[in-house]
């Protein structure tokens, strides 16, 4: 393929961006410097063996989340979480709750007279096959929460996580109560385990530099561009990185049933998982037939960028945190470069991570929501069977 040298010159340019008030002003002309150094540097320190994976609930994954809070401190992001920057939740493990399951069936099966509590087994399983169709996710007891019952199992401790929030206030007064929100998880599969594609041998260190470190530098270069706008958009940008999205999407989960805004004044969704490997210009699309309207205009910037729409090989639409939007009725959908050997596994590391690819997938996700900011719709979603 090409390499379009065109945009090697995001890292080069200098001063504010002179952004345009207007959301469908030509956009050639307020395509902000996203520096792949700083990419890159977001990316390492995300993926480094001291975060140990990320893995929700584990002292590297608090340690990222105050990361991305000190970055949006510093692009002069607002906190919009429960506490500061960060909106709090308790979920189980669905590990913890597997063994449970396996321990009670092994109980009834041994004979020795114990007998299954066939609801706590009954709602355990439900959760493993379906954790976001159930309300698992759910607050610590603050004021305030609006979050439905927890189906949770005596006896097994939750695990705390938190989503980290930053908010670009809108200018119009008109408009600034109305949100996109631009999002991608932070958190990943820690020393694999269940979740790891290795077979056998001792737990180590997966570092998920694309799933999803890459994702994660790609919001906080978003974040940086429109704060560094000389205009500030109509309508206001909420940032959100998740928490437990490998566990079964709990901190988009937990957002949507606590949110921060009105769903119904939230406008779009644009999530990013995975957006640093698989050749330098080519792009996949999460959700083309459940979000038309969008689609068609994300795919339109893409490709005045330079940056190539394939097909999925897979259909992967509800596996990552912009699902839990589109199951509420907002047009959400993700932003990827795709599934690769790697994935799952301990060789996905920060050496293998293009970030070139990362800032024109942060280019394409900041012009697809500059416009979104300032064009006055509400995209439209599509149910399918």
């Amino acid at each position: 393929m090409t390499r379009p040298t065109l945009f090697i010159i995001l890292a080069l340019l200098q001063g504010a961006p002179a952004c345009m008030a207007q959301g469908h002003a030509d956009l050639n002309a307020t395509d902000v410097a996203v520096s792949q150094r700083d990419l890159l540097l977001h990316v390492q320190w995300l993926a480094d063996d001291a975060r140990e994976g990320r893995e929700v609930g584990s002292p590297g994954n608090d340690s990222a989340a105050l990361y991305i809070e000190k970055v949006f401190a510093r692009h002069g992001l607002l906190p919009a979480g429960a506490a500061g920057y960060m909106q709090d939740f308790e979920f189980q493990s669905p590990t913890r709750l597997f063994e449970h399951a396996l321990s009670q069936l092994l109980s009834d099966s041994s004979g020795d007279g114990a007998s299954v509590n066939t609801e706590a087994l009954q709602a355990t399983l439900s959760n493993l096959l379906n954790p976001t169709a159930s309300a698992v996710a759910h607050a610590p007891s603050y004021e305030g929460s609006t979050s439905g019952p927890a189906a949770t199992i005596d006896g097994i401790p939750s695990l705390r996580a938190r989503n980290v929030i930053g908010l670009l206030r809108g200018s119009d007064a008109l408009r600034r109560d109305s949100v996109i929100v631009i999002g991608a998880h932070y958190d990943h599969v820690g020393w694999g385990g269940m979740s790891s594609r290795k077979s056998g041998g001792p737990p180590e260190i997966h570092n998920g530099a694309d799933d999803n470190a890459s994702g994660t530098a790609g919001v906080l270069a978003t974040a940086k561009a429109f704060s560094a706008c000389k205009s500030k958009p109509d309508r206001s940008v909420l940032f959100i990185l998740f928490a437990g999205e490998e566990k079964g999407l709990y901190g988009s989960d937990y957002y949507c049933r606590n949110p921060l805004f009105p769903l119904d004044k939230t406008v779009a969704m644009l999530n990013m998982d995975m957006i640093g490997r698989n050749g330098k210009d080519s792009l996949e699309i999460e959700g083309e037939k459940q979000n038309p309207d969008l689609y068609l205009l994300v795919k339109t910037e893409a490709e005045k960028i330079g940056l190539k729409l394939i097909a999925p090989k897979e259909d992967l639409f509800g596996r990552s945190d912009h699902y839990n939007f589109y199951k509420n009725g907002i047009s959400a959908m993700d932003i990827t470069s795709g599934l690769h050997k790697d994935y799952h596994t301990v060789r996905d590391n920060p050496e293998t991570i293009d970030p070139e690819k990362i800032a024109l997938i942060s280019r394409l996700i900041f012009r697809s929501a500059w416009i979104i900011t300032n064009d006055g719709k509400y995209y439209k979603t599509v149910k399918l069977k």
